[in-house]
């Protein structure tokens, strides 16, 4: 095989290797995008959480704001709000991912069903100008108690929400960094091995060629004219063994015609 072919299938190799690296590298990017996805949702639960304990919190100082005031647009922003914080909840509900977390959201729905028709109650109260036994609902313990679950339901989902995208961040990390790394370095020393195996493999072959045309050489040196080299068919080396062949029988033709036995036979 042609120096220049051992030279080719070494960078071919290597850019196998390339190739391989950029494989490995789409399915990389294709798994982390998956992986992305699901770190979205996680996040998306968290926000959600969050926009459940706000919600609450409006409606809660809406109730007491009508109570106090009588202004009919804290009732409005109530009303608006409330319908927005059922409507979470009964998607969390549906979008829940595992039972624990659908019955969580399905005690949270019961608690806020309640605790609406408290406030709706007392926004009666307001209407019909009793106010203290308004605020007489919004103090009582039936409220605070039914306050209490909700909020019991609010922080339990925050925390584990909250928990769930902290792992899904930190082995997003970790599993993708191994992996970039464990891959990049079998790659590296594989090209390492492929490089030191091509150099070693030519230079084999170069240092043999000539050390063989050496030795043919120093034979010829002693007068042995029938060397021959003629066995590097189809490598860089075949024109040189050609010229060096020619060359011996050159000389081989030259002793003889000044060889002295021959000229004695040619004088008889």
């Amino acid at each position: 095989m042609k120096i220049l072919s051992k030279v080719s299938l070494g960078f071919m190799l290597l850019i196998l290797l390339m190739v391989a690296y950029g494989a490995f590298t789409l399915v990389l990017v294709k798994n982390i995008s998956t992986d992305i996805g699901d770190l979205g949702a996680a996040e998306d639960q968290l926000l959600r959480a969050k926009d459940i304990q706000w919600l609450d919190e409006v409606l809660t100082q809406s109730t007491r704001n009508y109570i106090y005031t009588g202004n009919t647009v804290w009732k409005e922003r109530y009303d608006t709000y409330g319908a927005r914080l059922d409507a979470v909840i009964k998607e969390a509900i549906a979008q829940a991912e595992t039972e624990s977390t659908r019955q969580l959201f399905r005690r949270q729905d019961e608690a806020n069903l309640v605790l609406v028709d408290l406030e709706l109650r007392a926004h009666q109260l307001v209407g019909e100008q009793k106010t203290d036994e308004a605020l007489a609902i919004i103090d009582g313990a039936d409220y605070a108690r039914w306050k209490e679950v909700y909020a019991g339901t609010v922080t339990a989902y925050l925390n584990d929400s909250a928990r769930v995208f902290q792992l899904l961040r930190d082995n997003l990390s970790v599993r993708y960094s191994i992996q970039t790394l464990q891959v990049s370095v079998i790659l590296i020393a594989a090209s390492i091995i492929i490089a030191a195996l091509a150099a070693w493999l030519i230079g084999r072959s170069i240092s043999k060629n000539i050390k063989e045309f050496v030795t043919a050489a120093s034979r010829i040196s002693k007068g042995d004219l029938t060397v021959k080299i003629g066995k590097y068919s189809g490598t860089e080396f075949e024109e040189l063994a050609n010229s060096f062949d020619r060359m011996t029988a050159s000389i081989k033709i030259l002793m003889e015609d000044d060889h002295p036995d021959k000229n004695n036979k040619t004088s008889v």
